[in-house]
């Protein structure tokens, strides 16, 4: 099932656009926001696979938005259709945040479900096919296990055992060190936070400030990571990177 989500201020206009893709009749999963901030936060919590953003948002732009999508790795190459009223705004869209086309407002359904499903029956531009997704293995009991970087929510170390949490599951192995692992997945797809721990920032829900060492909260699982005094003007500075100003 792919993933659409729509980005627009306008209530009315939001819901006749959800409302043309859900008649297509396909497997498609239609989500909504109404500003930029609310469109990040869904984005890094589920995995869109094209993205219907209105140029003009209440907090920033949808251009804005757009670079920001952009800067998380897994969207480099997602599909960003822009909706406005402007063709101006198109040739900074083009030139400088790599959209694939526009939509001018009002939106004709028949336009705006061509495109749809020429987009996704291609699923993802052809330069992100050429891109390997980045993976480790790890033998564990005489067995290699690849694991996908992007799955690794953190890593933990204590008394000789390393402990990789993945959305799929945990997976202990003796003897590995944080720095063996932080040399092996590439460069800041984890970020050391405490001696122990090494955190995906991008799976991060929530960070608890009320206690000395700060406790993360990560999307839909359980454990959580710490930050020591060490790390935690790092890991703020690299969150800020990803904060949609209101």
């Amino acid at each position: 099932m792919a993933n659409i989500l729509i980005v627009e201020d306008d209530k009315a206009q939001r819901e006749n656009l959800k409302t043309m893709i859900q008649e297509m009749g396909q497997a498609l999963c239609v989500l909504e926001a109404q500003n930029a901030h609310e469109a990040f936060e869904i984005s890094t919590a589920n995995r869109i696979d094209l993205f219907y953003l209105d140029v003009h948002l209440p907090d920033v732009s949808g251009l804005e938005l757009a670079r920001k999508i952009r800067e998380v790795p897994y969207y480099n190459f997602t599909w960003i259709i822009f909706i406005t009223s402007h063709i101006k705004y198109m040739l900074e869209a083009f030139k400088e945040i790599h959209c694939y086309d526009y939509i001018l407002k009002p939106i004709e359904k028949d336009a705006m479900q061509n495109i749809t499903m020429k987009l996704l029956t291609n699923n993802k531009p052809d330069i992100e096919e050429k891109t390997e997704r980045k993976h480790i293995f790890i033998e564990i009991s005489g067995v290699m296990v690849k694991i996908f970087v992007d799955e690794i929510v953190f890593v933990e170390v204590y008394r000789k055992t390393c402990v990789l949490h993945t959305i799929k599951g945990k997976y202990e192995v003796k003897n590995l060190s944080l720095k063996k692992i932080l040399s092996t997945t590439p460069k800041g797809s984890l970020v050391q936070s405490h001696k122990s721990y090494a955190i995906n920032i991008g799976l991060i829900q929530e960070i608890n400030k009320k206690l000395s060492c700060w406790e993360i909260i990560f999307k839909n699982y359980e454990e959580k990571a710490l930050i020591g005094d060490k790390y935690k003007d790092n890991v703020m500075n690299i969150c800020k990177q990803y904060i949609i100003r209101r």
